[in-house]
């Protein structure tokens, strides 16, 4: 897992939804377009590293006018640059070139070096994806080119994203530093025994308590170090002299990476004296969140449980 964010986009043919996240996910794309004059629906969801920028889409010489933005970020395998045009301004091209050195021209949009790696585009949005070859900390030169229509006043323009190069022809130029996608700290994490609600084996000394079943579906809470609740057990209703019990955990509880980390045991008489969970009969290994085990049916239920509690450490 790596320290990351993720920007979800919508791109339609008449506009752009774009929302952010804090989850991690993988890069998803999804199309779904349609013929005629019916809009085409592109769904996306980008992680990404570090820090976004976002630079003005600028359009005409001088002076320059406002249309949109440009937005540049990268996760561990690919480099984004995002154009988005704002109405009434309207998409009509775009090209892209990344180089290591800066441009001194602007040179033949159609010729950009990074034209091929578009993914998805619309109206008022375009997206490119870009293999990522440079190492974190690498400033990259951007020359993000679009050609853009007014809707309202029908003028089209040459437009780029970045600072004014001053030169003739004029072009615009961003520089993007290659972020570091930083690993998540390693949980913080303790162990802990854990007990099926329930009555105390022994008075003093060890807390281990059982649990009484009189052959209805029951739950109880499953407790870890005596007053942690950890979780639930249930006890089904009987089936041909058998139940099943199941353990579930709560948000942030584990199942220890042992072996036969659930132990059971049933009884016909309430138990007495100190138990001894390596010696119970019924046992299971379990990861995940969840266990069920089917046991004989019983009166009592000794349920132990090696369970962990792991809470991520903020970066």
């Amino acid at each position: 897992m790596k320290t990351i964010f993720t920007k979800t986009i919508g791109l339609l043919a008449i506009g752009i939804i774009a929302g952010f996240t804090s989850c991690n996910k993988d890069n998803e794309i999804t199309r779904h377009d349609n013929t005629g004059n019916q809009s085409r629906t592109i769904a996306i969801e980008n992680e990404y590293c570090g820090e976004m920028t976002t630079i003005t889409l600028w359009a005409g010489n001088t002076p320059q006018k406002d249309v949109g933005t440009v937005e540049v970020y990268n996760n561990e395998e690919y480099l984004f640059v995002e154009f988005t045009v704002a109405s009434p301004w309207q998409l009509m091209e775009t090209h892209l070139d990344i180089s290591l050195i800066p441009q001194s021209k602007r040179g033949a949009p159609g010729q950009y070096n990074s034209n091929m790696y578009l993914i998805s585009s619309g109206d008022n949005s375009a997206l490119y994806k870009i293999p990522l070859t440079f190492e974190p900390g690498t400033v990259v030169y951007i020359l993000a080119h679009a050609a853009v229509f007014n809707t309202v006043s029908f003028a089209d323009e040459t437009a780029y994203g970045g600072e004014y190069q001053g030169k003739k022809p004029w072009f615009n130029m961003i520089s993007f530093t290659i972020q570091e996608c930083i690993p998540d700290p390693e949980p913080d994490c303790y162990s802990e025994t854990a007990w099926a609600d329930g009555t105390r084996y022994v008075l003093q000394g060890n807390w281990a308590t059982y649990t009484t079943y009189t052959g209805e579906y029951k739950e109880v809470i499953l407790y870890a170090g005596q007053t942690m609740a950890a979780g639930t057990v249930e006890f089904s209703t009987p089936d041909n002299g058998f139940i099943t019990i199941t353990v579930n955990l709560s948000a942030g509880w584990y199942f220890q990476e042992v072996e036969e980390n659930v132990k059971i045991q049933d009884y016909f008489e309430a138990p007495t004296g100190n138990p001894s969970p390596g010696l119970f009969e019924h046992k299971g290994t379990a990861s995940g969140e969840t266990l069920t085990i089917t046991v004989p049916e019983n009166n009592f239920y000794g349920v132990h449980v090696d369970v962990k509690f792991c809470q991520r450490m903020p970066v």
